[in-house]
């Protein structure tokens, strides 16, 4: 099953059956079993057949996902030839740059589905924005299609594209992670799920930097570590439930009466926070 809002993407290397065995216990919201990045090249085969494993015998309330090679590579046809398979609930692309990306993919995903006997469009995709060009096609790879769950920054591989520096309030990042979650919202999708926060020993540092990138609209990111995952949940969980209840509350029966600038609790209340206290309430009531 696929949580509508998502605050965590844990990743482990697909050719490590340690890891994937513990990944479901782990707590996070989504899981990815990653063919790219953390599978070295000569691993690349048994990354497929044991991620393929994994997912027949997944037992997983949340998202379960594959990180596929991307099509620069050559390698991402066999690899969804591979873990299409009916525990699969979505494909992360990486550096993806152009809508005509992901309506390729769109039709692998449907060939496989086709050929497995699943439902059309059962797949979802997860583009992972992260080089220049990505950047700044961000607005048209969100519009690429209905499999779109949201998009990823992806802010390892973009600091290398770019060659950005790593500062400790993280202003290297700003710009493009405002592009990401301007280009996720536009086009309808769930909130954009930030990048990782690297050094998995400070929690502290987690907790500053999933602030900031909340404050800047995602509504989760991605994790290294299953220890990163309290922290996470934390930053990207609604406020809280009983002032979201009143703020909701007390401005339906202020509208009753013709009024709509309220106080509740010391702060003013409109429509824009009605509504943003709607949403909130609802992602906050669905356990997410």
């Amino acid at each position: 099953m696929s949580p509508r809002r998502l605050r965590s993407l844990l990743f482990a290397p697909a050719d490590d059956e340690r890891k994937l065995a513990r990944l479901p216990e782990a707590g996070a919201d989504a899981i990815v079993l990653d063919l790219e990045d953390a599978v070295a090249a000569g691993s690349k085969q048994l990354a497929r057949e044991r991620a393929a494993e994994a997912l027949a015998g997944i037992d997983f309330a949340g998202l379960t996902a594959v990180r596929v090679n991307g099509f620069a590579t050559g390698l991402t046809a066999g690899d969804l030839e591979a873990v299409c398979l009916p525990g699969l609930d979505a494909v992360v692309l990486p550096k993806a740059e152009t809508a005509a990306e992901l309506s390729e993919l769109d039709a692998l995903l449907g060939a496989a589905e086709e050929r497995r006997g699943m439902a059309a469009g059962s797949i979802r995709v997860l583009p992972l924005v992260e080089t220049a060009a990505g950047i700044l096609a961000a607005p048209q790879i969100a519009a690429a299609g209905p499999r779109l769950l949201t998009l990823v920054l992806g802010s390892g591989d973009l600091a290398a594209d770019v060659g950005l520096g790593r500062t400790e309030d993280g202003a290297e990042l700003v710009l493009a992670r405002s592009t990401v979650v301007f280009a996720a919202a536009a086009a309808g999708l769930a909130p954009a799920l930030d990048g990782p926060y690297f050094d998995f020993r400070d929690a502290e540092g987690l907790r500053r930097d999933s602030a900031c990138s909340r404050a800047l609209g995602f509504g989760g990111r991605v994790t290294i570590h299953p220890g990163q995952l309290e922290a996470v949940h934390a930053s990207y969980s609604s406020g809280d439930p009983e002032h979201l209840r009143r703020v909701v509350s007390a401005f339906r029966e202020a509208e009753g009466r013709g009024v709509a600038a309220i106080e509740v609790d010391g702060s003013f209340v409109d429509y824009p926070v009605y509504r943003h206290a709607l949403r909130e309430l609802g992602a906050e009531e669905e356990g997410l």
